[in-house]
């Protein structure tokens, strides 16, 4: 005789009652919270590399992100008077940090981020990352003779209706925002961060930055890309330092550089275009006659390569 199983006596009504309340719950578990990624550039040919200390360097990035994510985690604890739901995990060649910004409300957010209303402490939080970020950074740079030059892509999102789980004192998030943060990741650069636009809207605000620190350091770009696992092209910014476009002492090829580890050969083309951009400043040559001012992008076979969709990197 087969097992005896047990009869569902419930009724359709009180089937339904329970699958809501079950949703529910889990509902009550989303939150709302800013994510961080470093990942460093050409990882594994820094490993390849005769007589490199790529395992010390890595370690001391380790080292410097757990400084900052503790006062950063300081600051939250400072203005929100509790401890939330935060952690900062190491990727083996990249960091993810996730720090908690309230309950999900569980609204499904359109395209048009701009008009969602933040708090008092995203607004505060989202600067506070951002020179989280930067300091990061700039002690990779000062450093960067012990460091091996190391270079380093970074992503900085706000999400919304993520997950936290934590399995034996490990914490985690998952959700399709975090998805989402990862397939950003290959369009940063050395010279340049993305945001999503959450986050790009909290921090570009008049209301979070009214000492226009973020409008005076940064250069803003918007961008859109066809991204597996999204039926439509998806909108993100591009981030870089102001001082790229002030600045001829910046050596552009010393922050892109060709690489057999790279699949994107576009890179190659962006690279001579402002190299000869370069020698025609050098040249004083009057920028009416300036052939690359007379380009259309949206005209010409660069402008085009640049501006189609590229998801062969998608895994």
């Amino acid at each position: 005789m087969g097992k005896k199983t047990d009869v569902d006596k419930r009724t359709p009504l009180e089937k339904l009652k329970d699958i809501h309340e079950k949703n529910d719950r889990e509902n009550d578990k989303r939150k709302d919270g800013f994510l961080i990624l470093f990942d460093i550039i050409d990882s594994t040919e820094r490993k390849l590399k005769k007589g490199g200390y790529w395992n010390l360097s890595t370690e001391s990035l380790y080292d410097i992100s757990n400084k900052k994510f503790d006062e950063l985690n300081e600051t939250y604890k400072r203005y929100k008077g509790t401890e939330g739901f935060s952690f900062i995990k190491f990727l083996g060649d990249g960091i993810m940090m996730f720090f908690e910004s309230k309950k999900s409300d569980r609204v499904s957010y359109k395209p048009d981020y701009s008009n969602k209303k933040y708090d008092d402490f995203e607004r505060m939080f989202s600067m506070e990352t951002f020179r989280t970020v930067k300091e990061i950074e700039r002690r990779v740079f000062e450093n960067s003779k012990y460091l091996e030059n190391m270079k380093l892509k970074v992503v900085v999102c706000y999400l919304t209706n993520v997950v936290p789980i934590e399995t034996n004192g490990v914490k985690d998030v998952i959700g399709r925002g975090v998805d989402f943060a990862f397939r950003l990741e290959k369009f940063a650069g050395a010279t340049h961060h993305i945001y999503n636009c959450m986050f790009y809207y909290l921090i570009s605000s008049k209301e979070t930055d009214k000492e226009e620190n973020f409008k005076k350091e940064c250069v803003s770009l918007n961008a859109s890309r066809k991204m597996k696992g999204w039926d439509k092209p998806q909108k993100f910014y591009i981030i870089t330092d102001n001082k790229f476009k002030t600045s001829s002492s910046i050596n552009f090829g010393d922050y892109v550089k060709d690489s057999p580890f790279d699949n994107d050969v576009r890179t190659n083309l962006l690279v001579y275009l402002y190299k000869k951009y370069e020698e025609l400043l050098e040249n004083n040559v009057n920028r009416k006659d300036m052939y690359l001012e007379k380009l259309d992008p949206e005209d010409t076979f660069f402008g085009n390569m640049l501006d189609r969709d590229d998801t062969s990197n998608d895994k």
